[in-house]
C-alpha cells in the first residue's frame, strides 16, 4: 500500500470538489484522475464488448429490481468489464461509474449523482489488489498500522463478521469529522478463490438516507466471477 501512495501522489490531479473526501484515502487507491488514460467512464464505453464469461452471458444487461427501502421498482444496469473479476447492477440514474488500474491493482468507483453530476464524497469503491492477500492480510491493510482506517483518520464504530452478503467476510463501520462536516461509511472485506478484496462505502452523514438504499443494491447484486 505504501508504494501506491507514492504512485498516486505523483499522477493524480484532484478537482476542488474532492476536498470533502479524505485525500489520504485517495492516495491509497488506484488511479482516480478521470483524465488519465487508465481511467474510463462506463457511460463513455457503453458500446465496449464485455468479457464473454459465462457469468456475463447469464446476466441481462438491464432489469428492474425492487428497492427494499421504498418498495418501488427501479431500473438497474449491469456493470461488467474485461479484466474485472466481478459483475453487479447499479441504478444508472443515481451513479456515475469510473474504473482505473495501476501496478497496485484495479478499482471501480460508483459515485453518487447530485443534480446530474458526480458527487465525489458519496461513493462505493471496489479495490482488487494486483497481488491479493489472504483475509488476515487484508484486515491488516484496513485496520492495521498505517492502514486505510488510520491513514484516513476514520474512527471505527463497530466490527462484525455477520454480514448479509455472501462475498463479504467482515464489515467495519466508521465515522469521521472534518471541520463542521461528518462522514460515515463501511469497509467490507471480501474474498473469492482465497483472494481478498475490499469495498468501501463512504458518504456525508446527512446524505445517508438517500444514498445508502441505492448503494446497497450494488452490494447485494455483486457476483464474483468464477
Amino acid at each position: 500500500m505504501r508504494n501506491l501512495v507514492y504512485l498516486i501522489s505523483g499522477i493524480l490531479i484532484f478537482s476542488t470538489s474532492t476536498a470533502c473526501v479524505s485525500q489520504a484515502e485517495q492516495r491509497t487507491n488506484v488511479v482516480t484522475n478521470p483524465n488519465s488514460p487508465t481511467v474510463t467512464s462506463l457511460n463513455a464505453r457503453a458500446n465496449q464488448t464485455l468479457s464473454p464469461s459465462t457469468q456475463l452471458k447469464s446476466r441481462p444487461k438491464k432489469k428492474t429490481i425492487r428497492d427494499e427501502w421504498t418498495q418501488r421498482q427501479i431500473p438497474v444496469k449491469l456493470f461488467g468489464m474485461e479484466g474485472f473479476p466481478f459483475t453487479t447492477y447499479f441504478p444508472e440514474n443515481d451513479f456515475v461509474v469510473e474504473s482505473g488500474a495501476s501496478g497496485e491493482g484495479m478499482g471501480v468507483w460508483f459515485y453518487s449523482k447530485a443534480s446530474g453530476k458526480k458527487y465525489e464524497p458519496a461513493y462505493v469503491h471496489f479495490f482488487f489488489p494486483a497481488k491479493p492477500p489472504n483475509l488476515e492480510g487484508m484486515r491488516r491493510s484496513v485496520i492495521g498500522k498505517r492502514g486505510l482506517i488510520e491513514t484516513n483518520q476514520w474512527t471505527v464504530k463497530g466490527r462484525t463478521q455477520n454480514v448479509p452478503y455472501r462475498w463479504a467476510k467482515e464489515r467495519i463501520d466508521f465515522e469521521q469529522r472534518k471541520g463542521n462536516k461528518s462522514f460515515m461509511g463501511t469497509v467490507y472485506i471480501g474474498e473469492y478463490k482465497g483472494k481478498a478484496f475490499q469495498v468501501t462505502e463512504h458518504f456525508p452523514a446527512d446524505y445517508g438516507d438517500g444514498f445508502a438504499p441505492r448503494a446497497s443494491i450494488i452490494l447485494k447484486e455483486l457476483q464474483v466471477k468464477d
